[in-house]
C-alpha cells in the first residue's frame, strides 16, 4: 500500500528556505544568545524569537532575500546586542535592504524601551504639531521659569501640514526634558535621509518619521552614560541613516561598552557588535 504524499502547510521560497536553515543553525543561535544582554534574557527575549521575527520580515519584504546572509546576521547581532527584536510586530527595530546589504534601523519603540531600561526614564513620548493647531493657539511653548509645552489636539478642523514635532522624557529624579523640532529641522532631516538613501518612508508615514526624529534627538540629550545601549543605538541608527556600512560600534572611542561587553571582548568569547566572527561563520 503506497503512502500518500503530505503537502507541507508552508511553502518556502528557495532563498527563504536557505536563509531559514542558515539562521536556525546551532552556531547562529549560540552567537545570538551570547550577544543578548542579561536584561533582555530576563525579559524573555530568545534567539528563536529574534530569528523568527527576521524570517517574518523577509516574508513580508522579499527584497531582504536578495541581501547577503552575513549582512542579515550582522544586523541580527546588532539587534541582539541592544536587546531588541526586529520586525513590524514589535516596532523596536527594522531590517532594511539596501541592494545586497541588510542594515538595522531602530524604531520608536526601540528607543523608548532602551530609555526605560536605563532606570532613570519613567516615560518618553512624542507628538507632531499641525499648522491649524498653531494658528488656533492650541500649541504653545514657554521656556521660563522652566520648559513647558501646552498642546491641545485639533479634532474637528482640517489639520494642514506638519509644522513641528516634540518629545518629552520624564525622570524619577529630575525635571522633564524636551526636544522640539521645527518644520525647518524636520525638512533638513528628511532631505538628508532621502539624498543618501531614497525611501518612501517620509512620504507614507511623515508623522511617524517626525516622531522618531524628535525622540532620537531627545535621547542624545539625556546625559546618559555612553556605555548605555541607548547611546549605542542612537549612534548606530545615525550611521545607518547616513548610508554608512554597518561598523563595529564598540570600537568607537566615544561609544564605550558596558562592563559585561568589555570583559567579553577582551577574552574573545563573542564577536563585537556589527561583526561576524570568521572563526565561527567562515
Amino acid at each position: 500500500m503506497s503512502q500518500e504524499s503530505v503537502t507541507p502547510l508552508v511553502k518556502y521560497h528557495p532563498r527563504q528556505l536557505a536563509l531559514k536553515n542558515y539562521l536556525s543553525s546551532a552556531k547562529v543561535k549560540a552567537a545570538i544568545l551570547a550577544t543578548l544582554p542579561t536584561l533582555a534574557k530576563q525579559s524573555g527575549t530568545t534567539p528563536d524569537q529574534i530569528i523568527g521575527a527576521a524570517l517574518l520580515a523577509c516574508a513580508k519584504q522579499p527584497d531582504l532575500l536578495e541581501c547577503a546572509e552575513d549582512s542579515i546576521l550582522r544586523a541580527l547581532l546588532q539587534c541582539a546586542e541592544l536587546g531588541l527584536v526586529a520586525g513590524s510586530v514589535t516596532g523596536e527595530a527594522y531590517l532594511i535592504p539596501y541592494g545586497k546589504e541588510c542594515q538595522l534601523q531602530i524604531g520608536v519603540r526601540g528607543f523608548q524601551r532602551l530609555a526605560f531600561e536605563t532606570g532613570r526614564v519613567t516615560k518618553i513620548e512624542a507628538r507632531v504639531v499641525y499648522e491649524t493647531e498653531v494658528k488656533q493657539g492650541k500649541f504653545q511653548v514657554t521656556y521660563e521659569p522652566q520648559t513647558k509645552i501646552q498642546h491641545i489636539p485639533e479634532l474637528l478642523e482640517k489639520l494642514g501640514p506638519i509644522v513641528a514635532a516634540y518629545a518629552k522624557a520624564s525622570f524619577r529624579d529630575a525635571e522633564p526634558q524636551y526636544e522640539i523640532l521645527r518644520k525647518e529641522d524636520l525638512d533638513k532631516i528628511r532631505a538628508q535621509a532621502e539624498r543618501i538613501k531614497p525611501s518612501p518612508a517620509w512620504k507614507v508615514w511623515p508623522d511617524q518619521m517626525a516622531i522618531k526624529a524628535a525622540i532620537k534627538r531627545l535621547c542624545k540629550r539625556l546625559n546618559l552614560s555612553s556605555k548605555s545601549a541607548l547611546a549605542r543605538a542612537t549612534y548606530l541608527d545615525d550611521r545607518t541613516e547616513m548610508g554608512e556600512f554597518p561598523i563595529d560600534v564598540l570600537s568607537i572611542e566615544d561609544v564605550s561598552t558596558s562592563d559585561r561587553d568589555e570583559k567579553w571582548v577582551e577574552d574573545g568569547t563573542r564577536p563585537k557588535i556589527g561583526t561576524v566572527d570568521p572563526a565561527i561563520f567562515p
